[in-house]
């Protein structure tokens, strides 16, 4: 967890960065990286690349932390602030695909599945009906998305899920 792109704002209108202020940290897991994660790898909370962050995380969890910024002297009126934890975490490379598709023309019926894992895929096979997605999942599982209407003008949407 991380407390990403965080200020404090002056009455005065001023915008100062937490982590220019002093602190003071109890039972929060330190990263060895400024303004990276634990491992070295840049943060992102979502889509959001976090420039500016401060570790959050709890050295265990039964453990509470705690983080007290010494605002002595700062005529704060807000904290703006976004908190956040980062997966995957060091390097990111090999985790975050990126898919883009343009087609061009009238009409057109496709399916994409997107399946995000470490070590081995668990889809089996995936096929399209005339309204029917199904998944089928190395564990025997069946994952069905029927689309009454593709053109969702009048959409009507059914997931099932169980064993095949």
């Amino acid at each position: 967890m991380f407390w990403g792109e965080g200020v404090i704002k002056t009455h005065a209108g001023e915008r100062i960065p937490i982590n220019q202020l002093p602190r003071v940290t109890e039972g929060i897991k330190q990263s060895p990286y400024e303004n990276r994660d634990y491992f070295g790898g840049p943060i992102e909370f979502g889509t959001q690349v976090i420039q500016s962050a401060l570790p959050a995380t709890p050295i265990a969890e039964a453990i509470s932390g705690t983080i007290t910024i010494d605002l002595s002297g700062v005529d704060a009126a807000s904290l703006e602030i976004v908190i956040g934890g980062d997966y995957p975490l060091g390097d990111e490379s090999d985790h975050r695909r990126v898919v883009g598709i343009r087609k061009e023309g009238r009409t057109a019926q496709f399916a994409t599945i997107l399946e995000q894992y470490d070590q081995e895929s668990k889809v089996e096979s995936a096929t399209i009906s005339e309204n029917t997605l199904t998944v089928r999942l190395k564990d025997g599982r069946k994952d069905e998305l029927n689309v009454a209407d593709w053109h969702l003008e009048q959409a009507q949407l059914r997931f099932r899920s169980g064993k095949a």
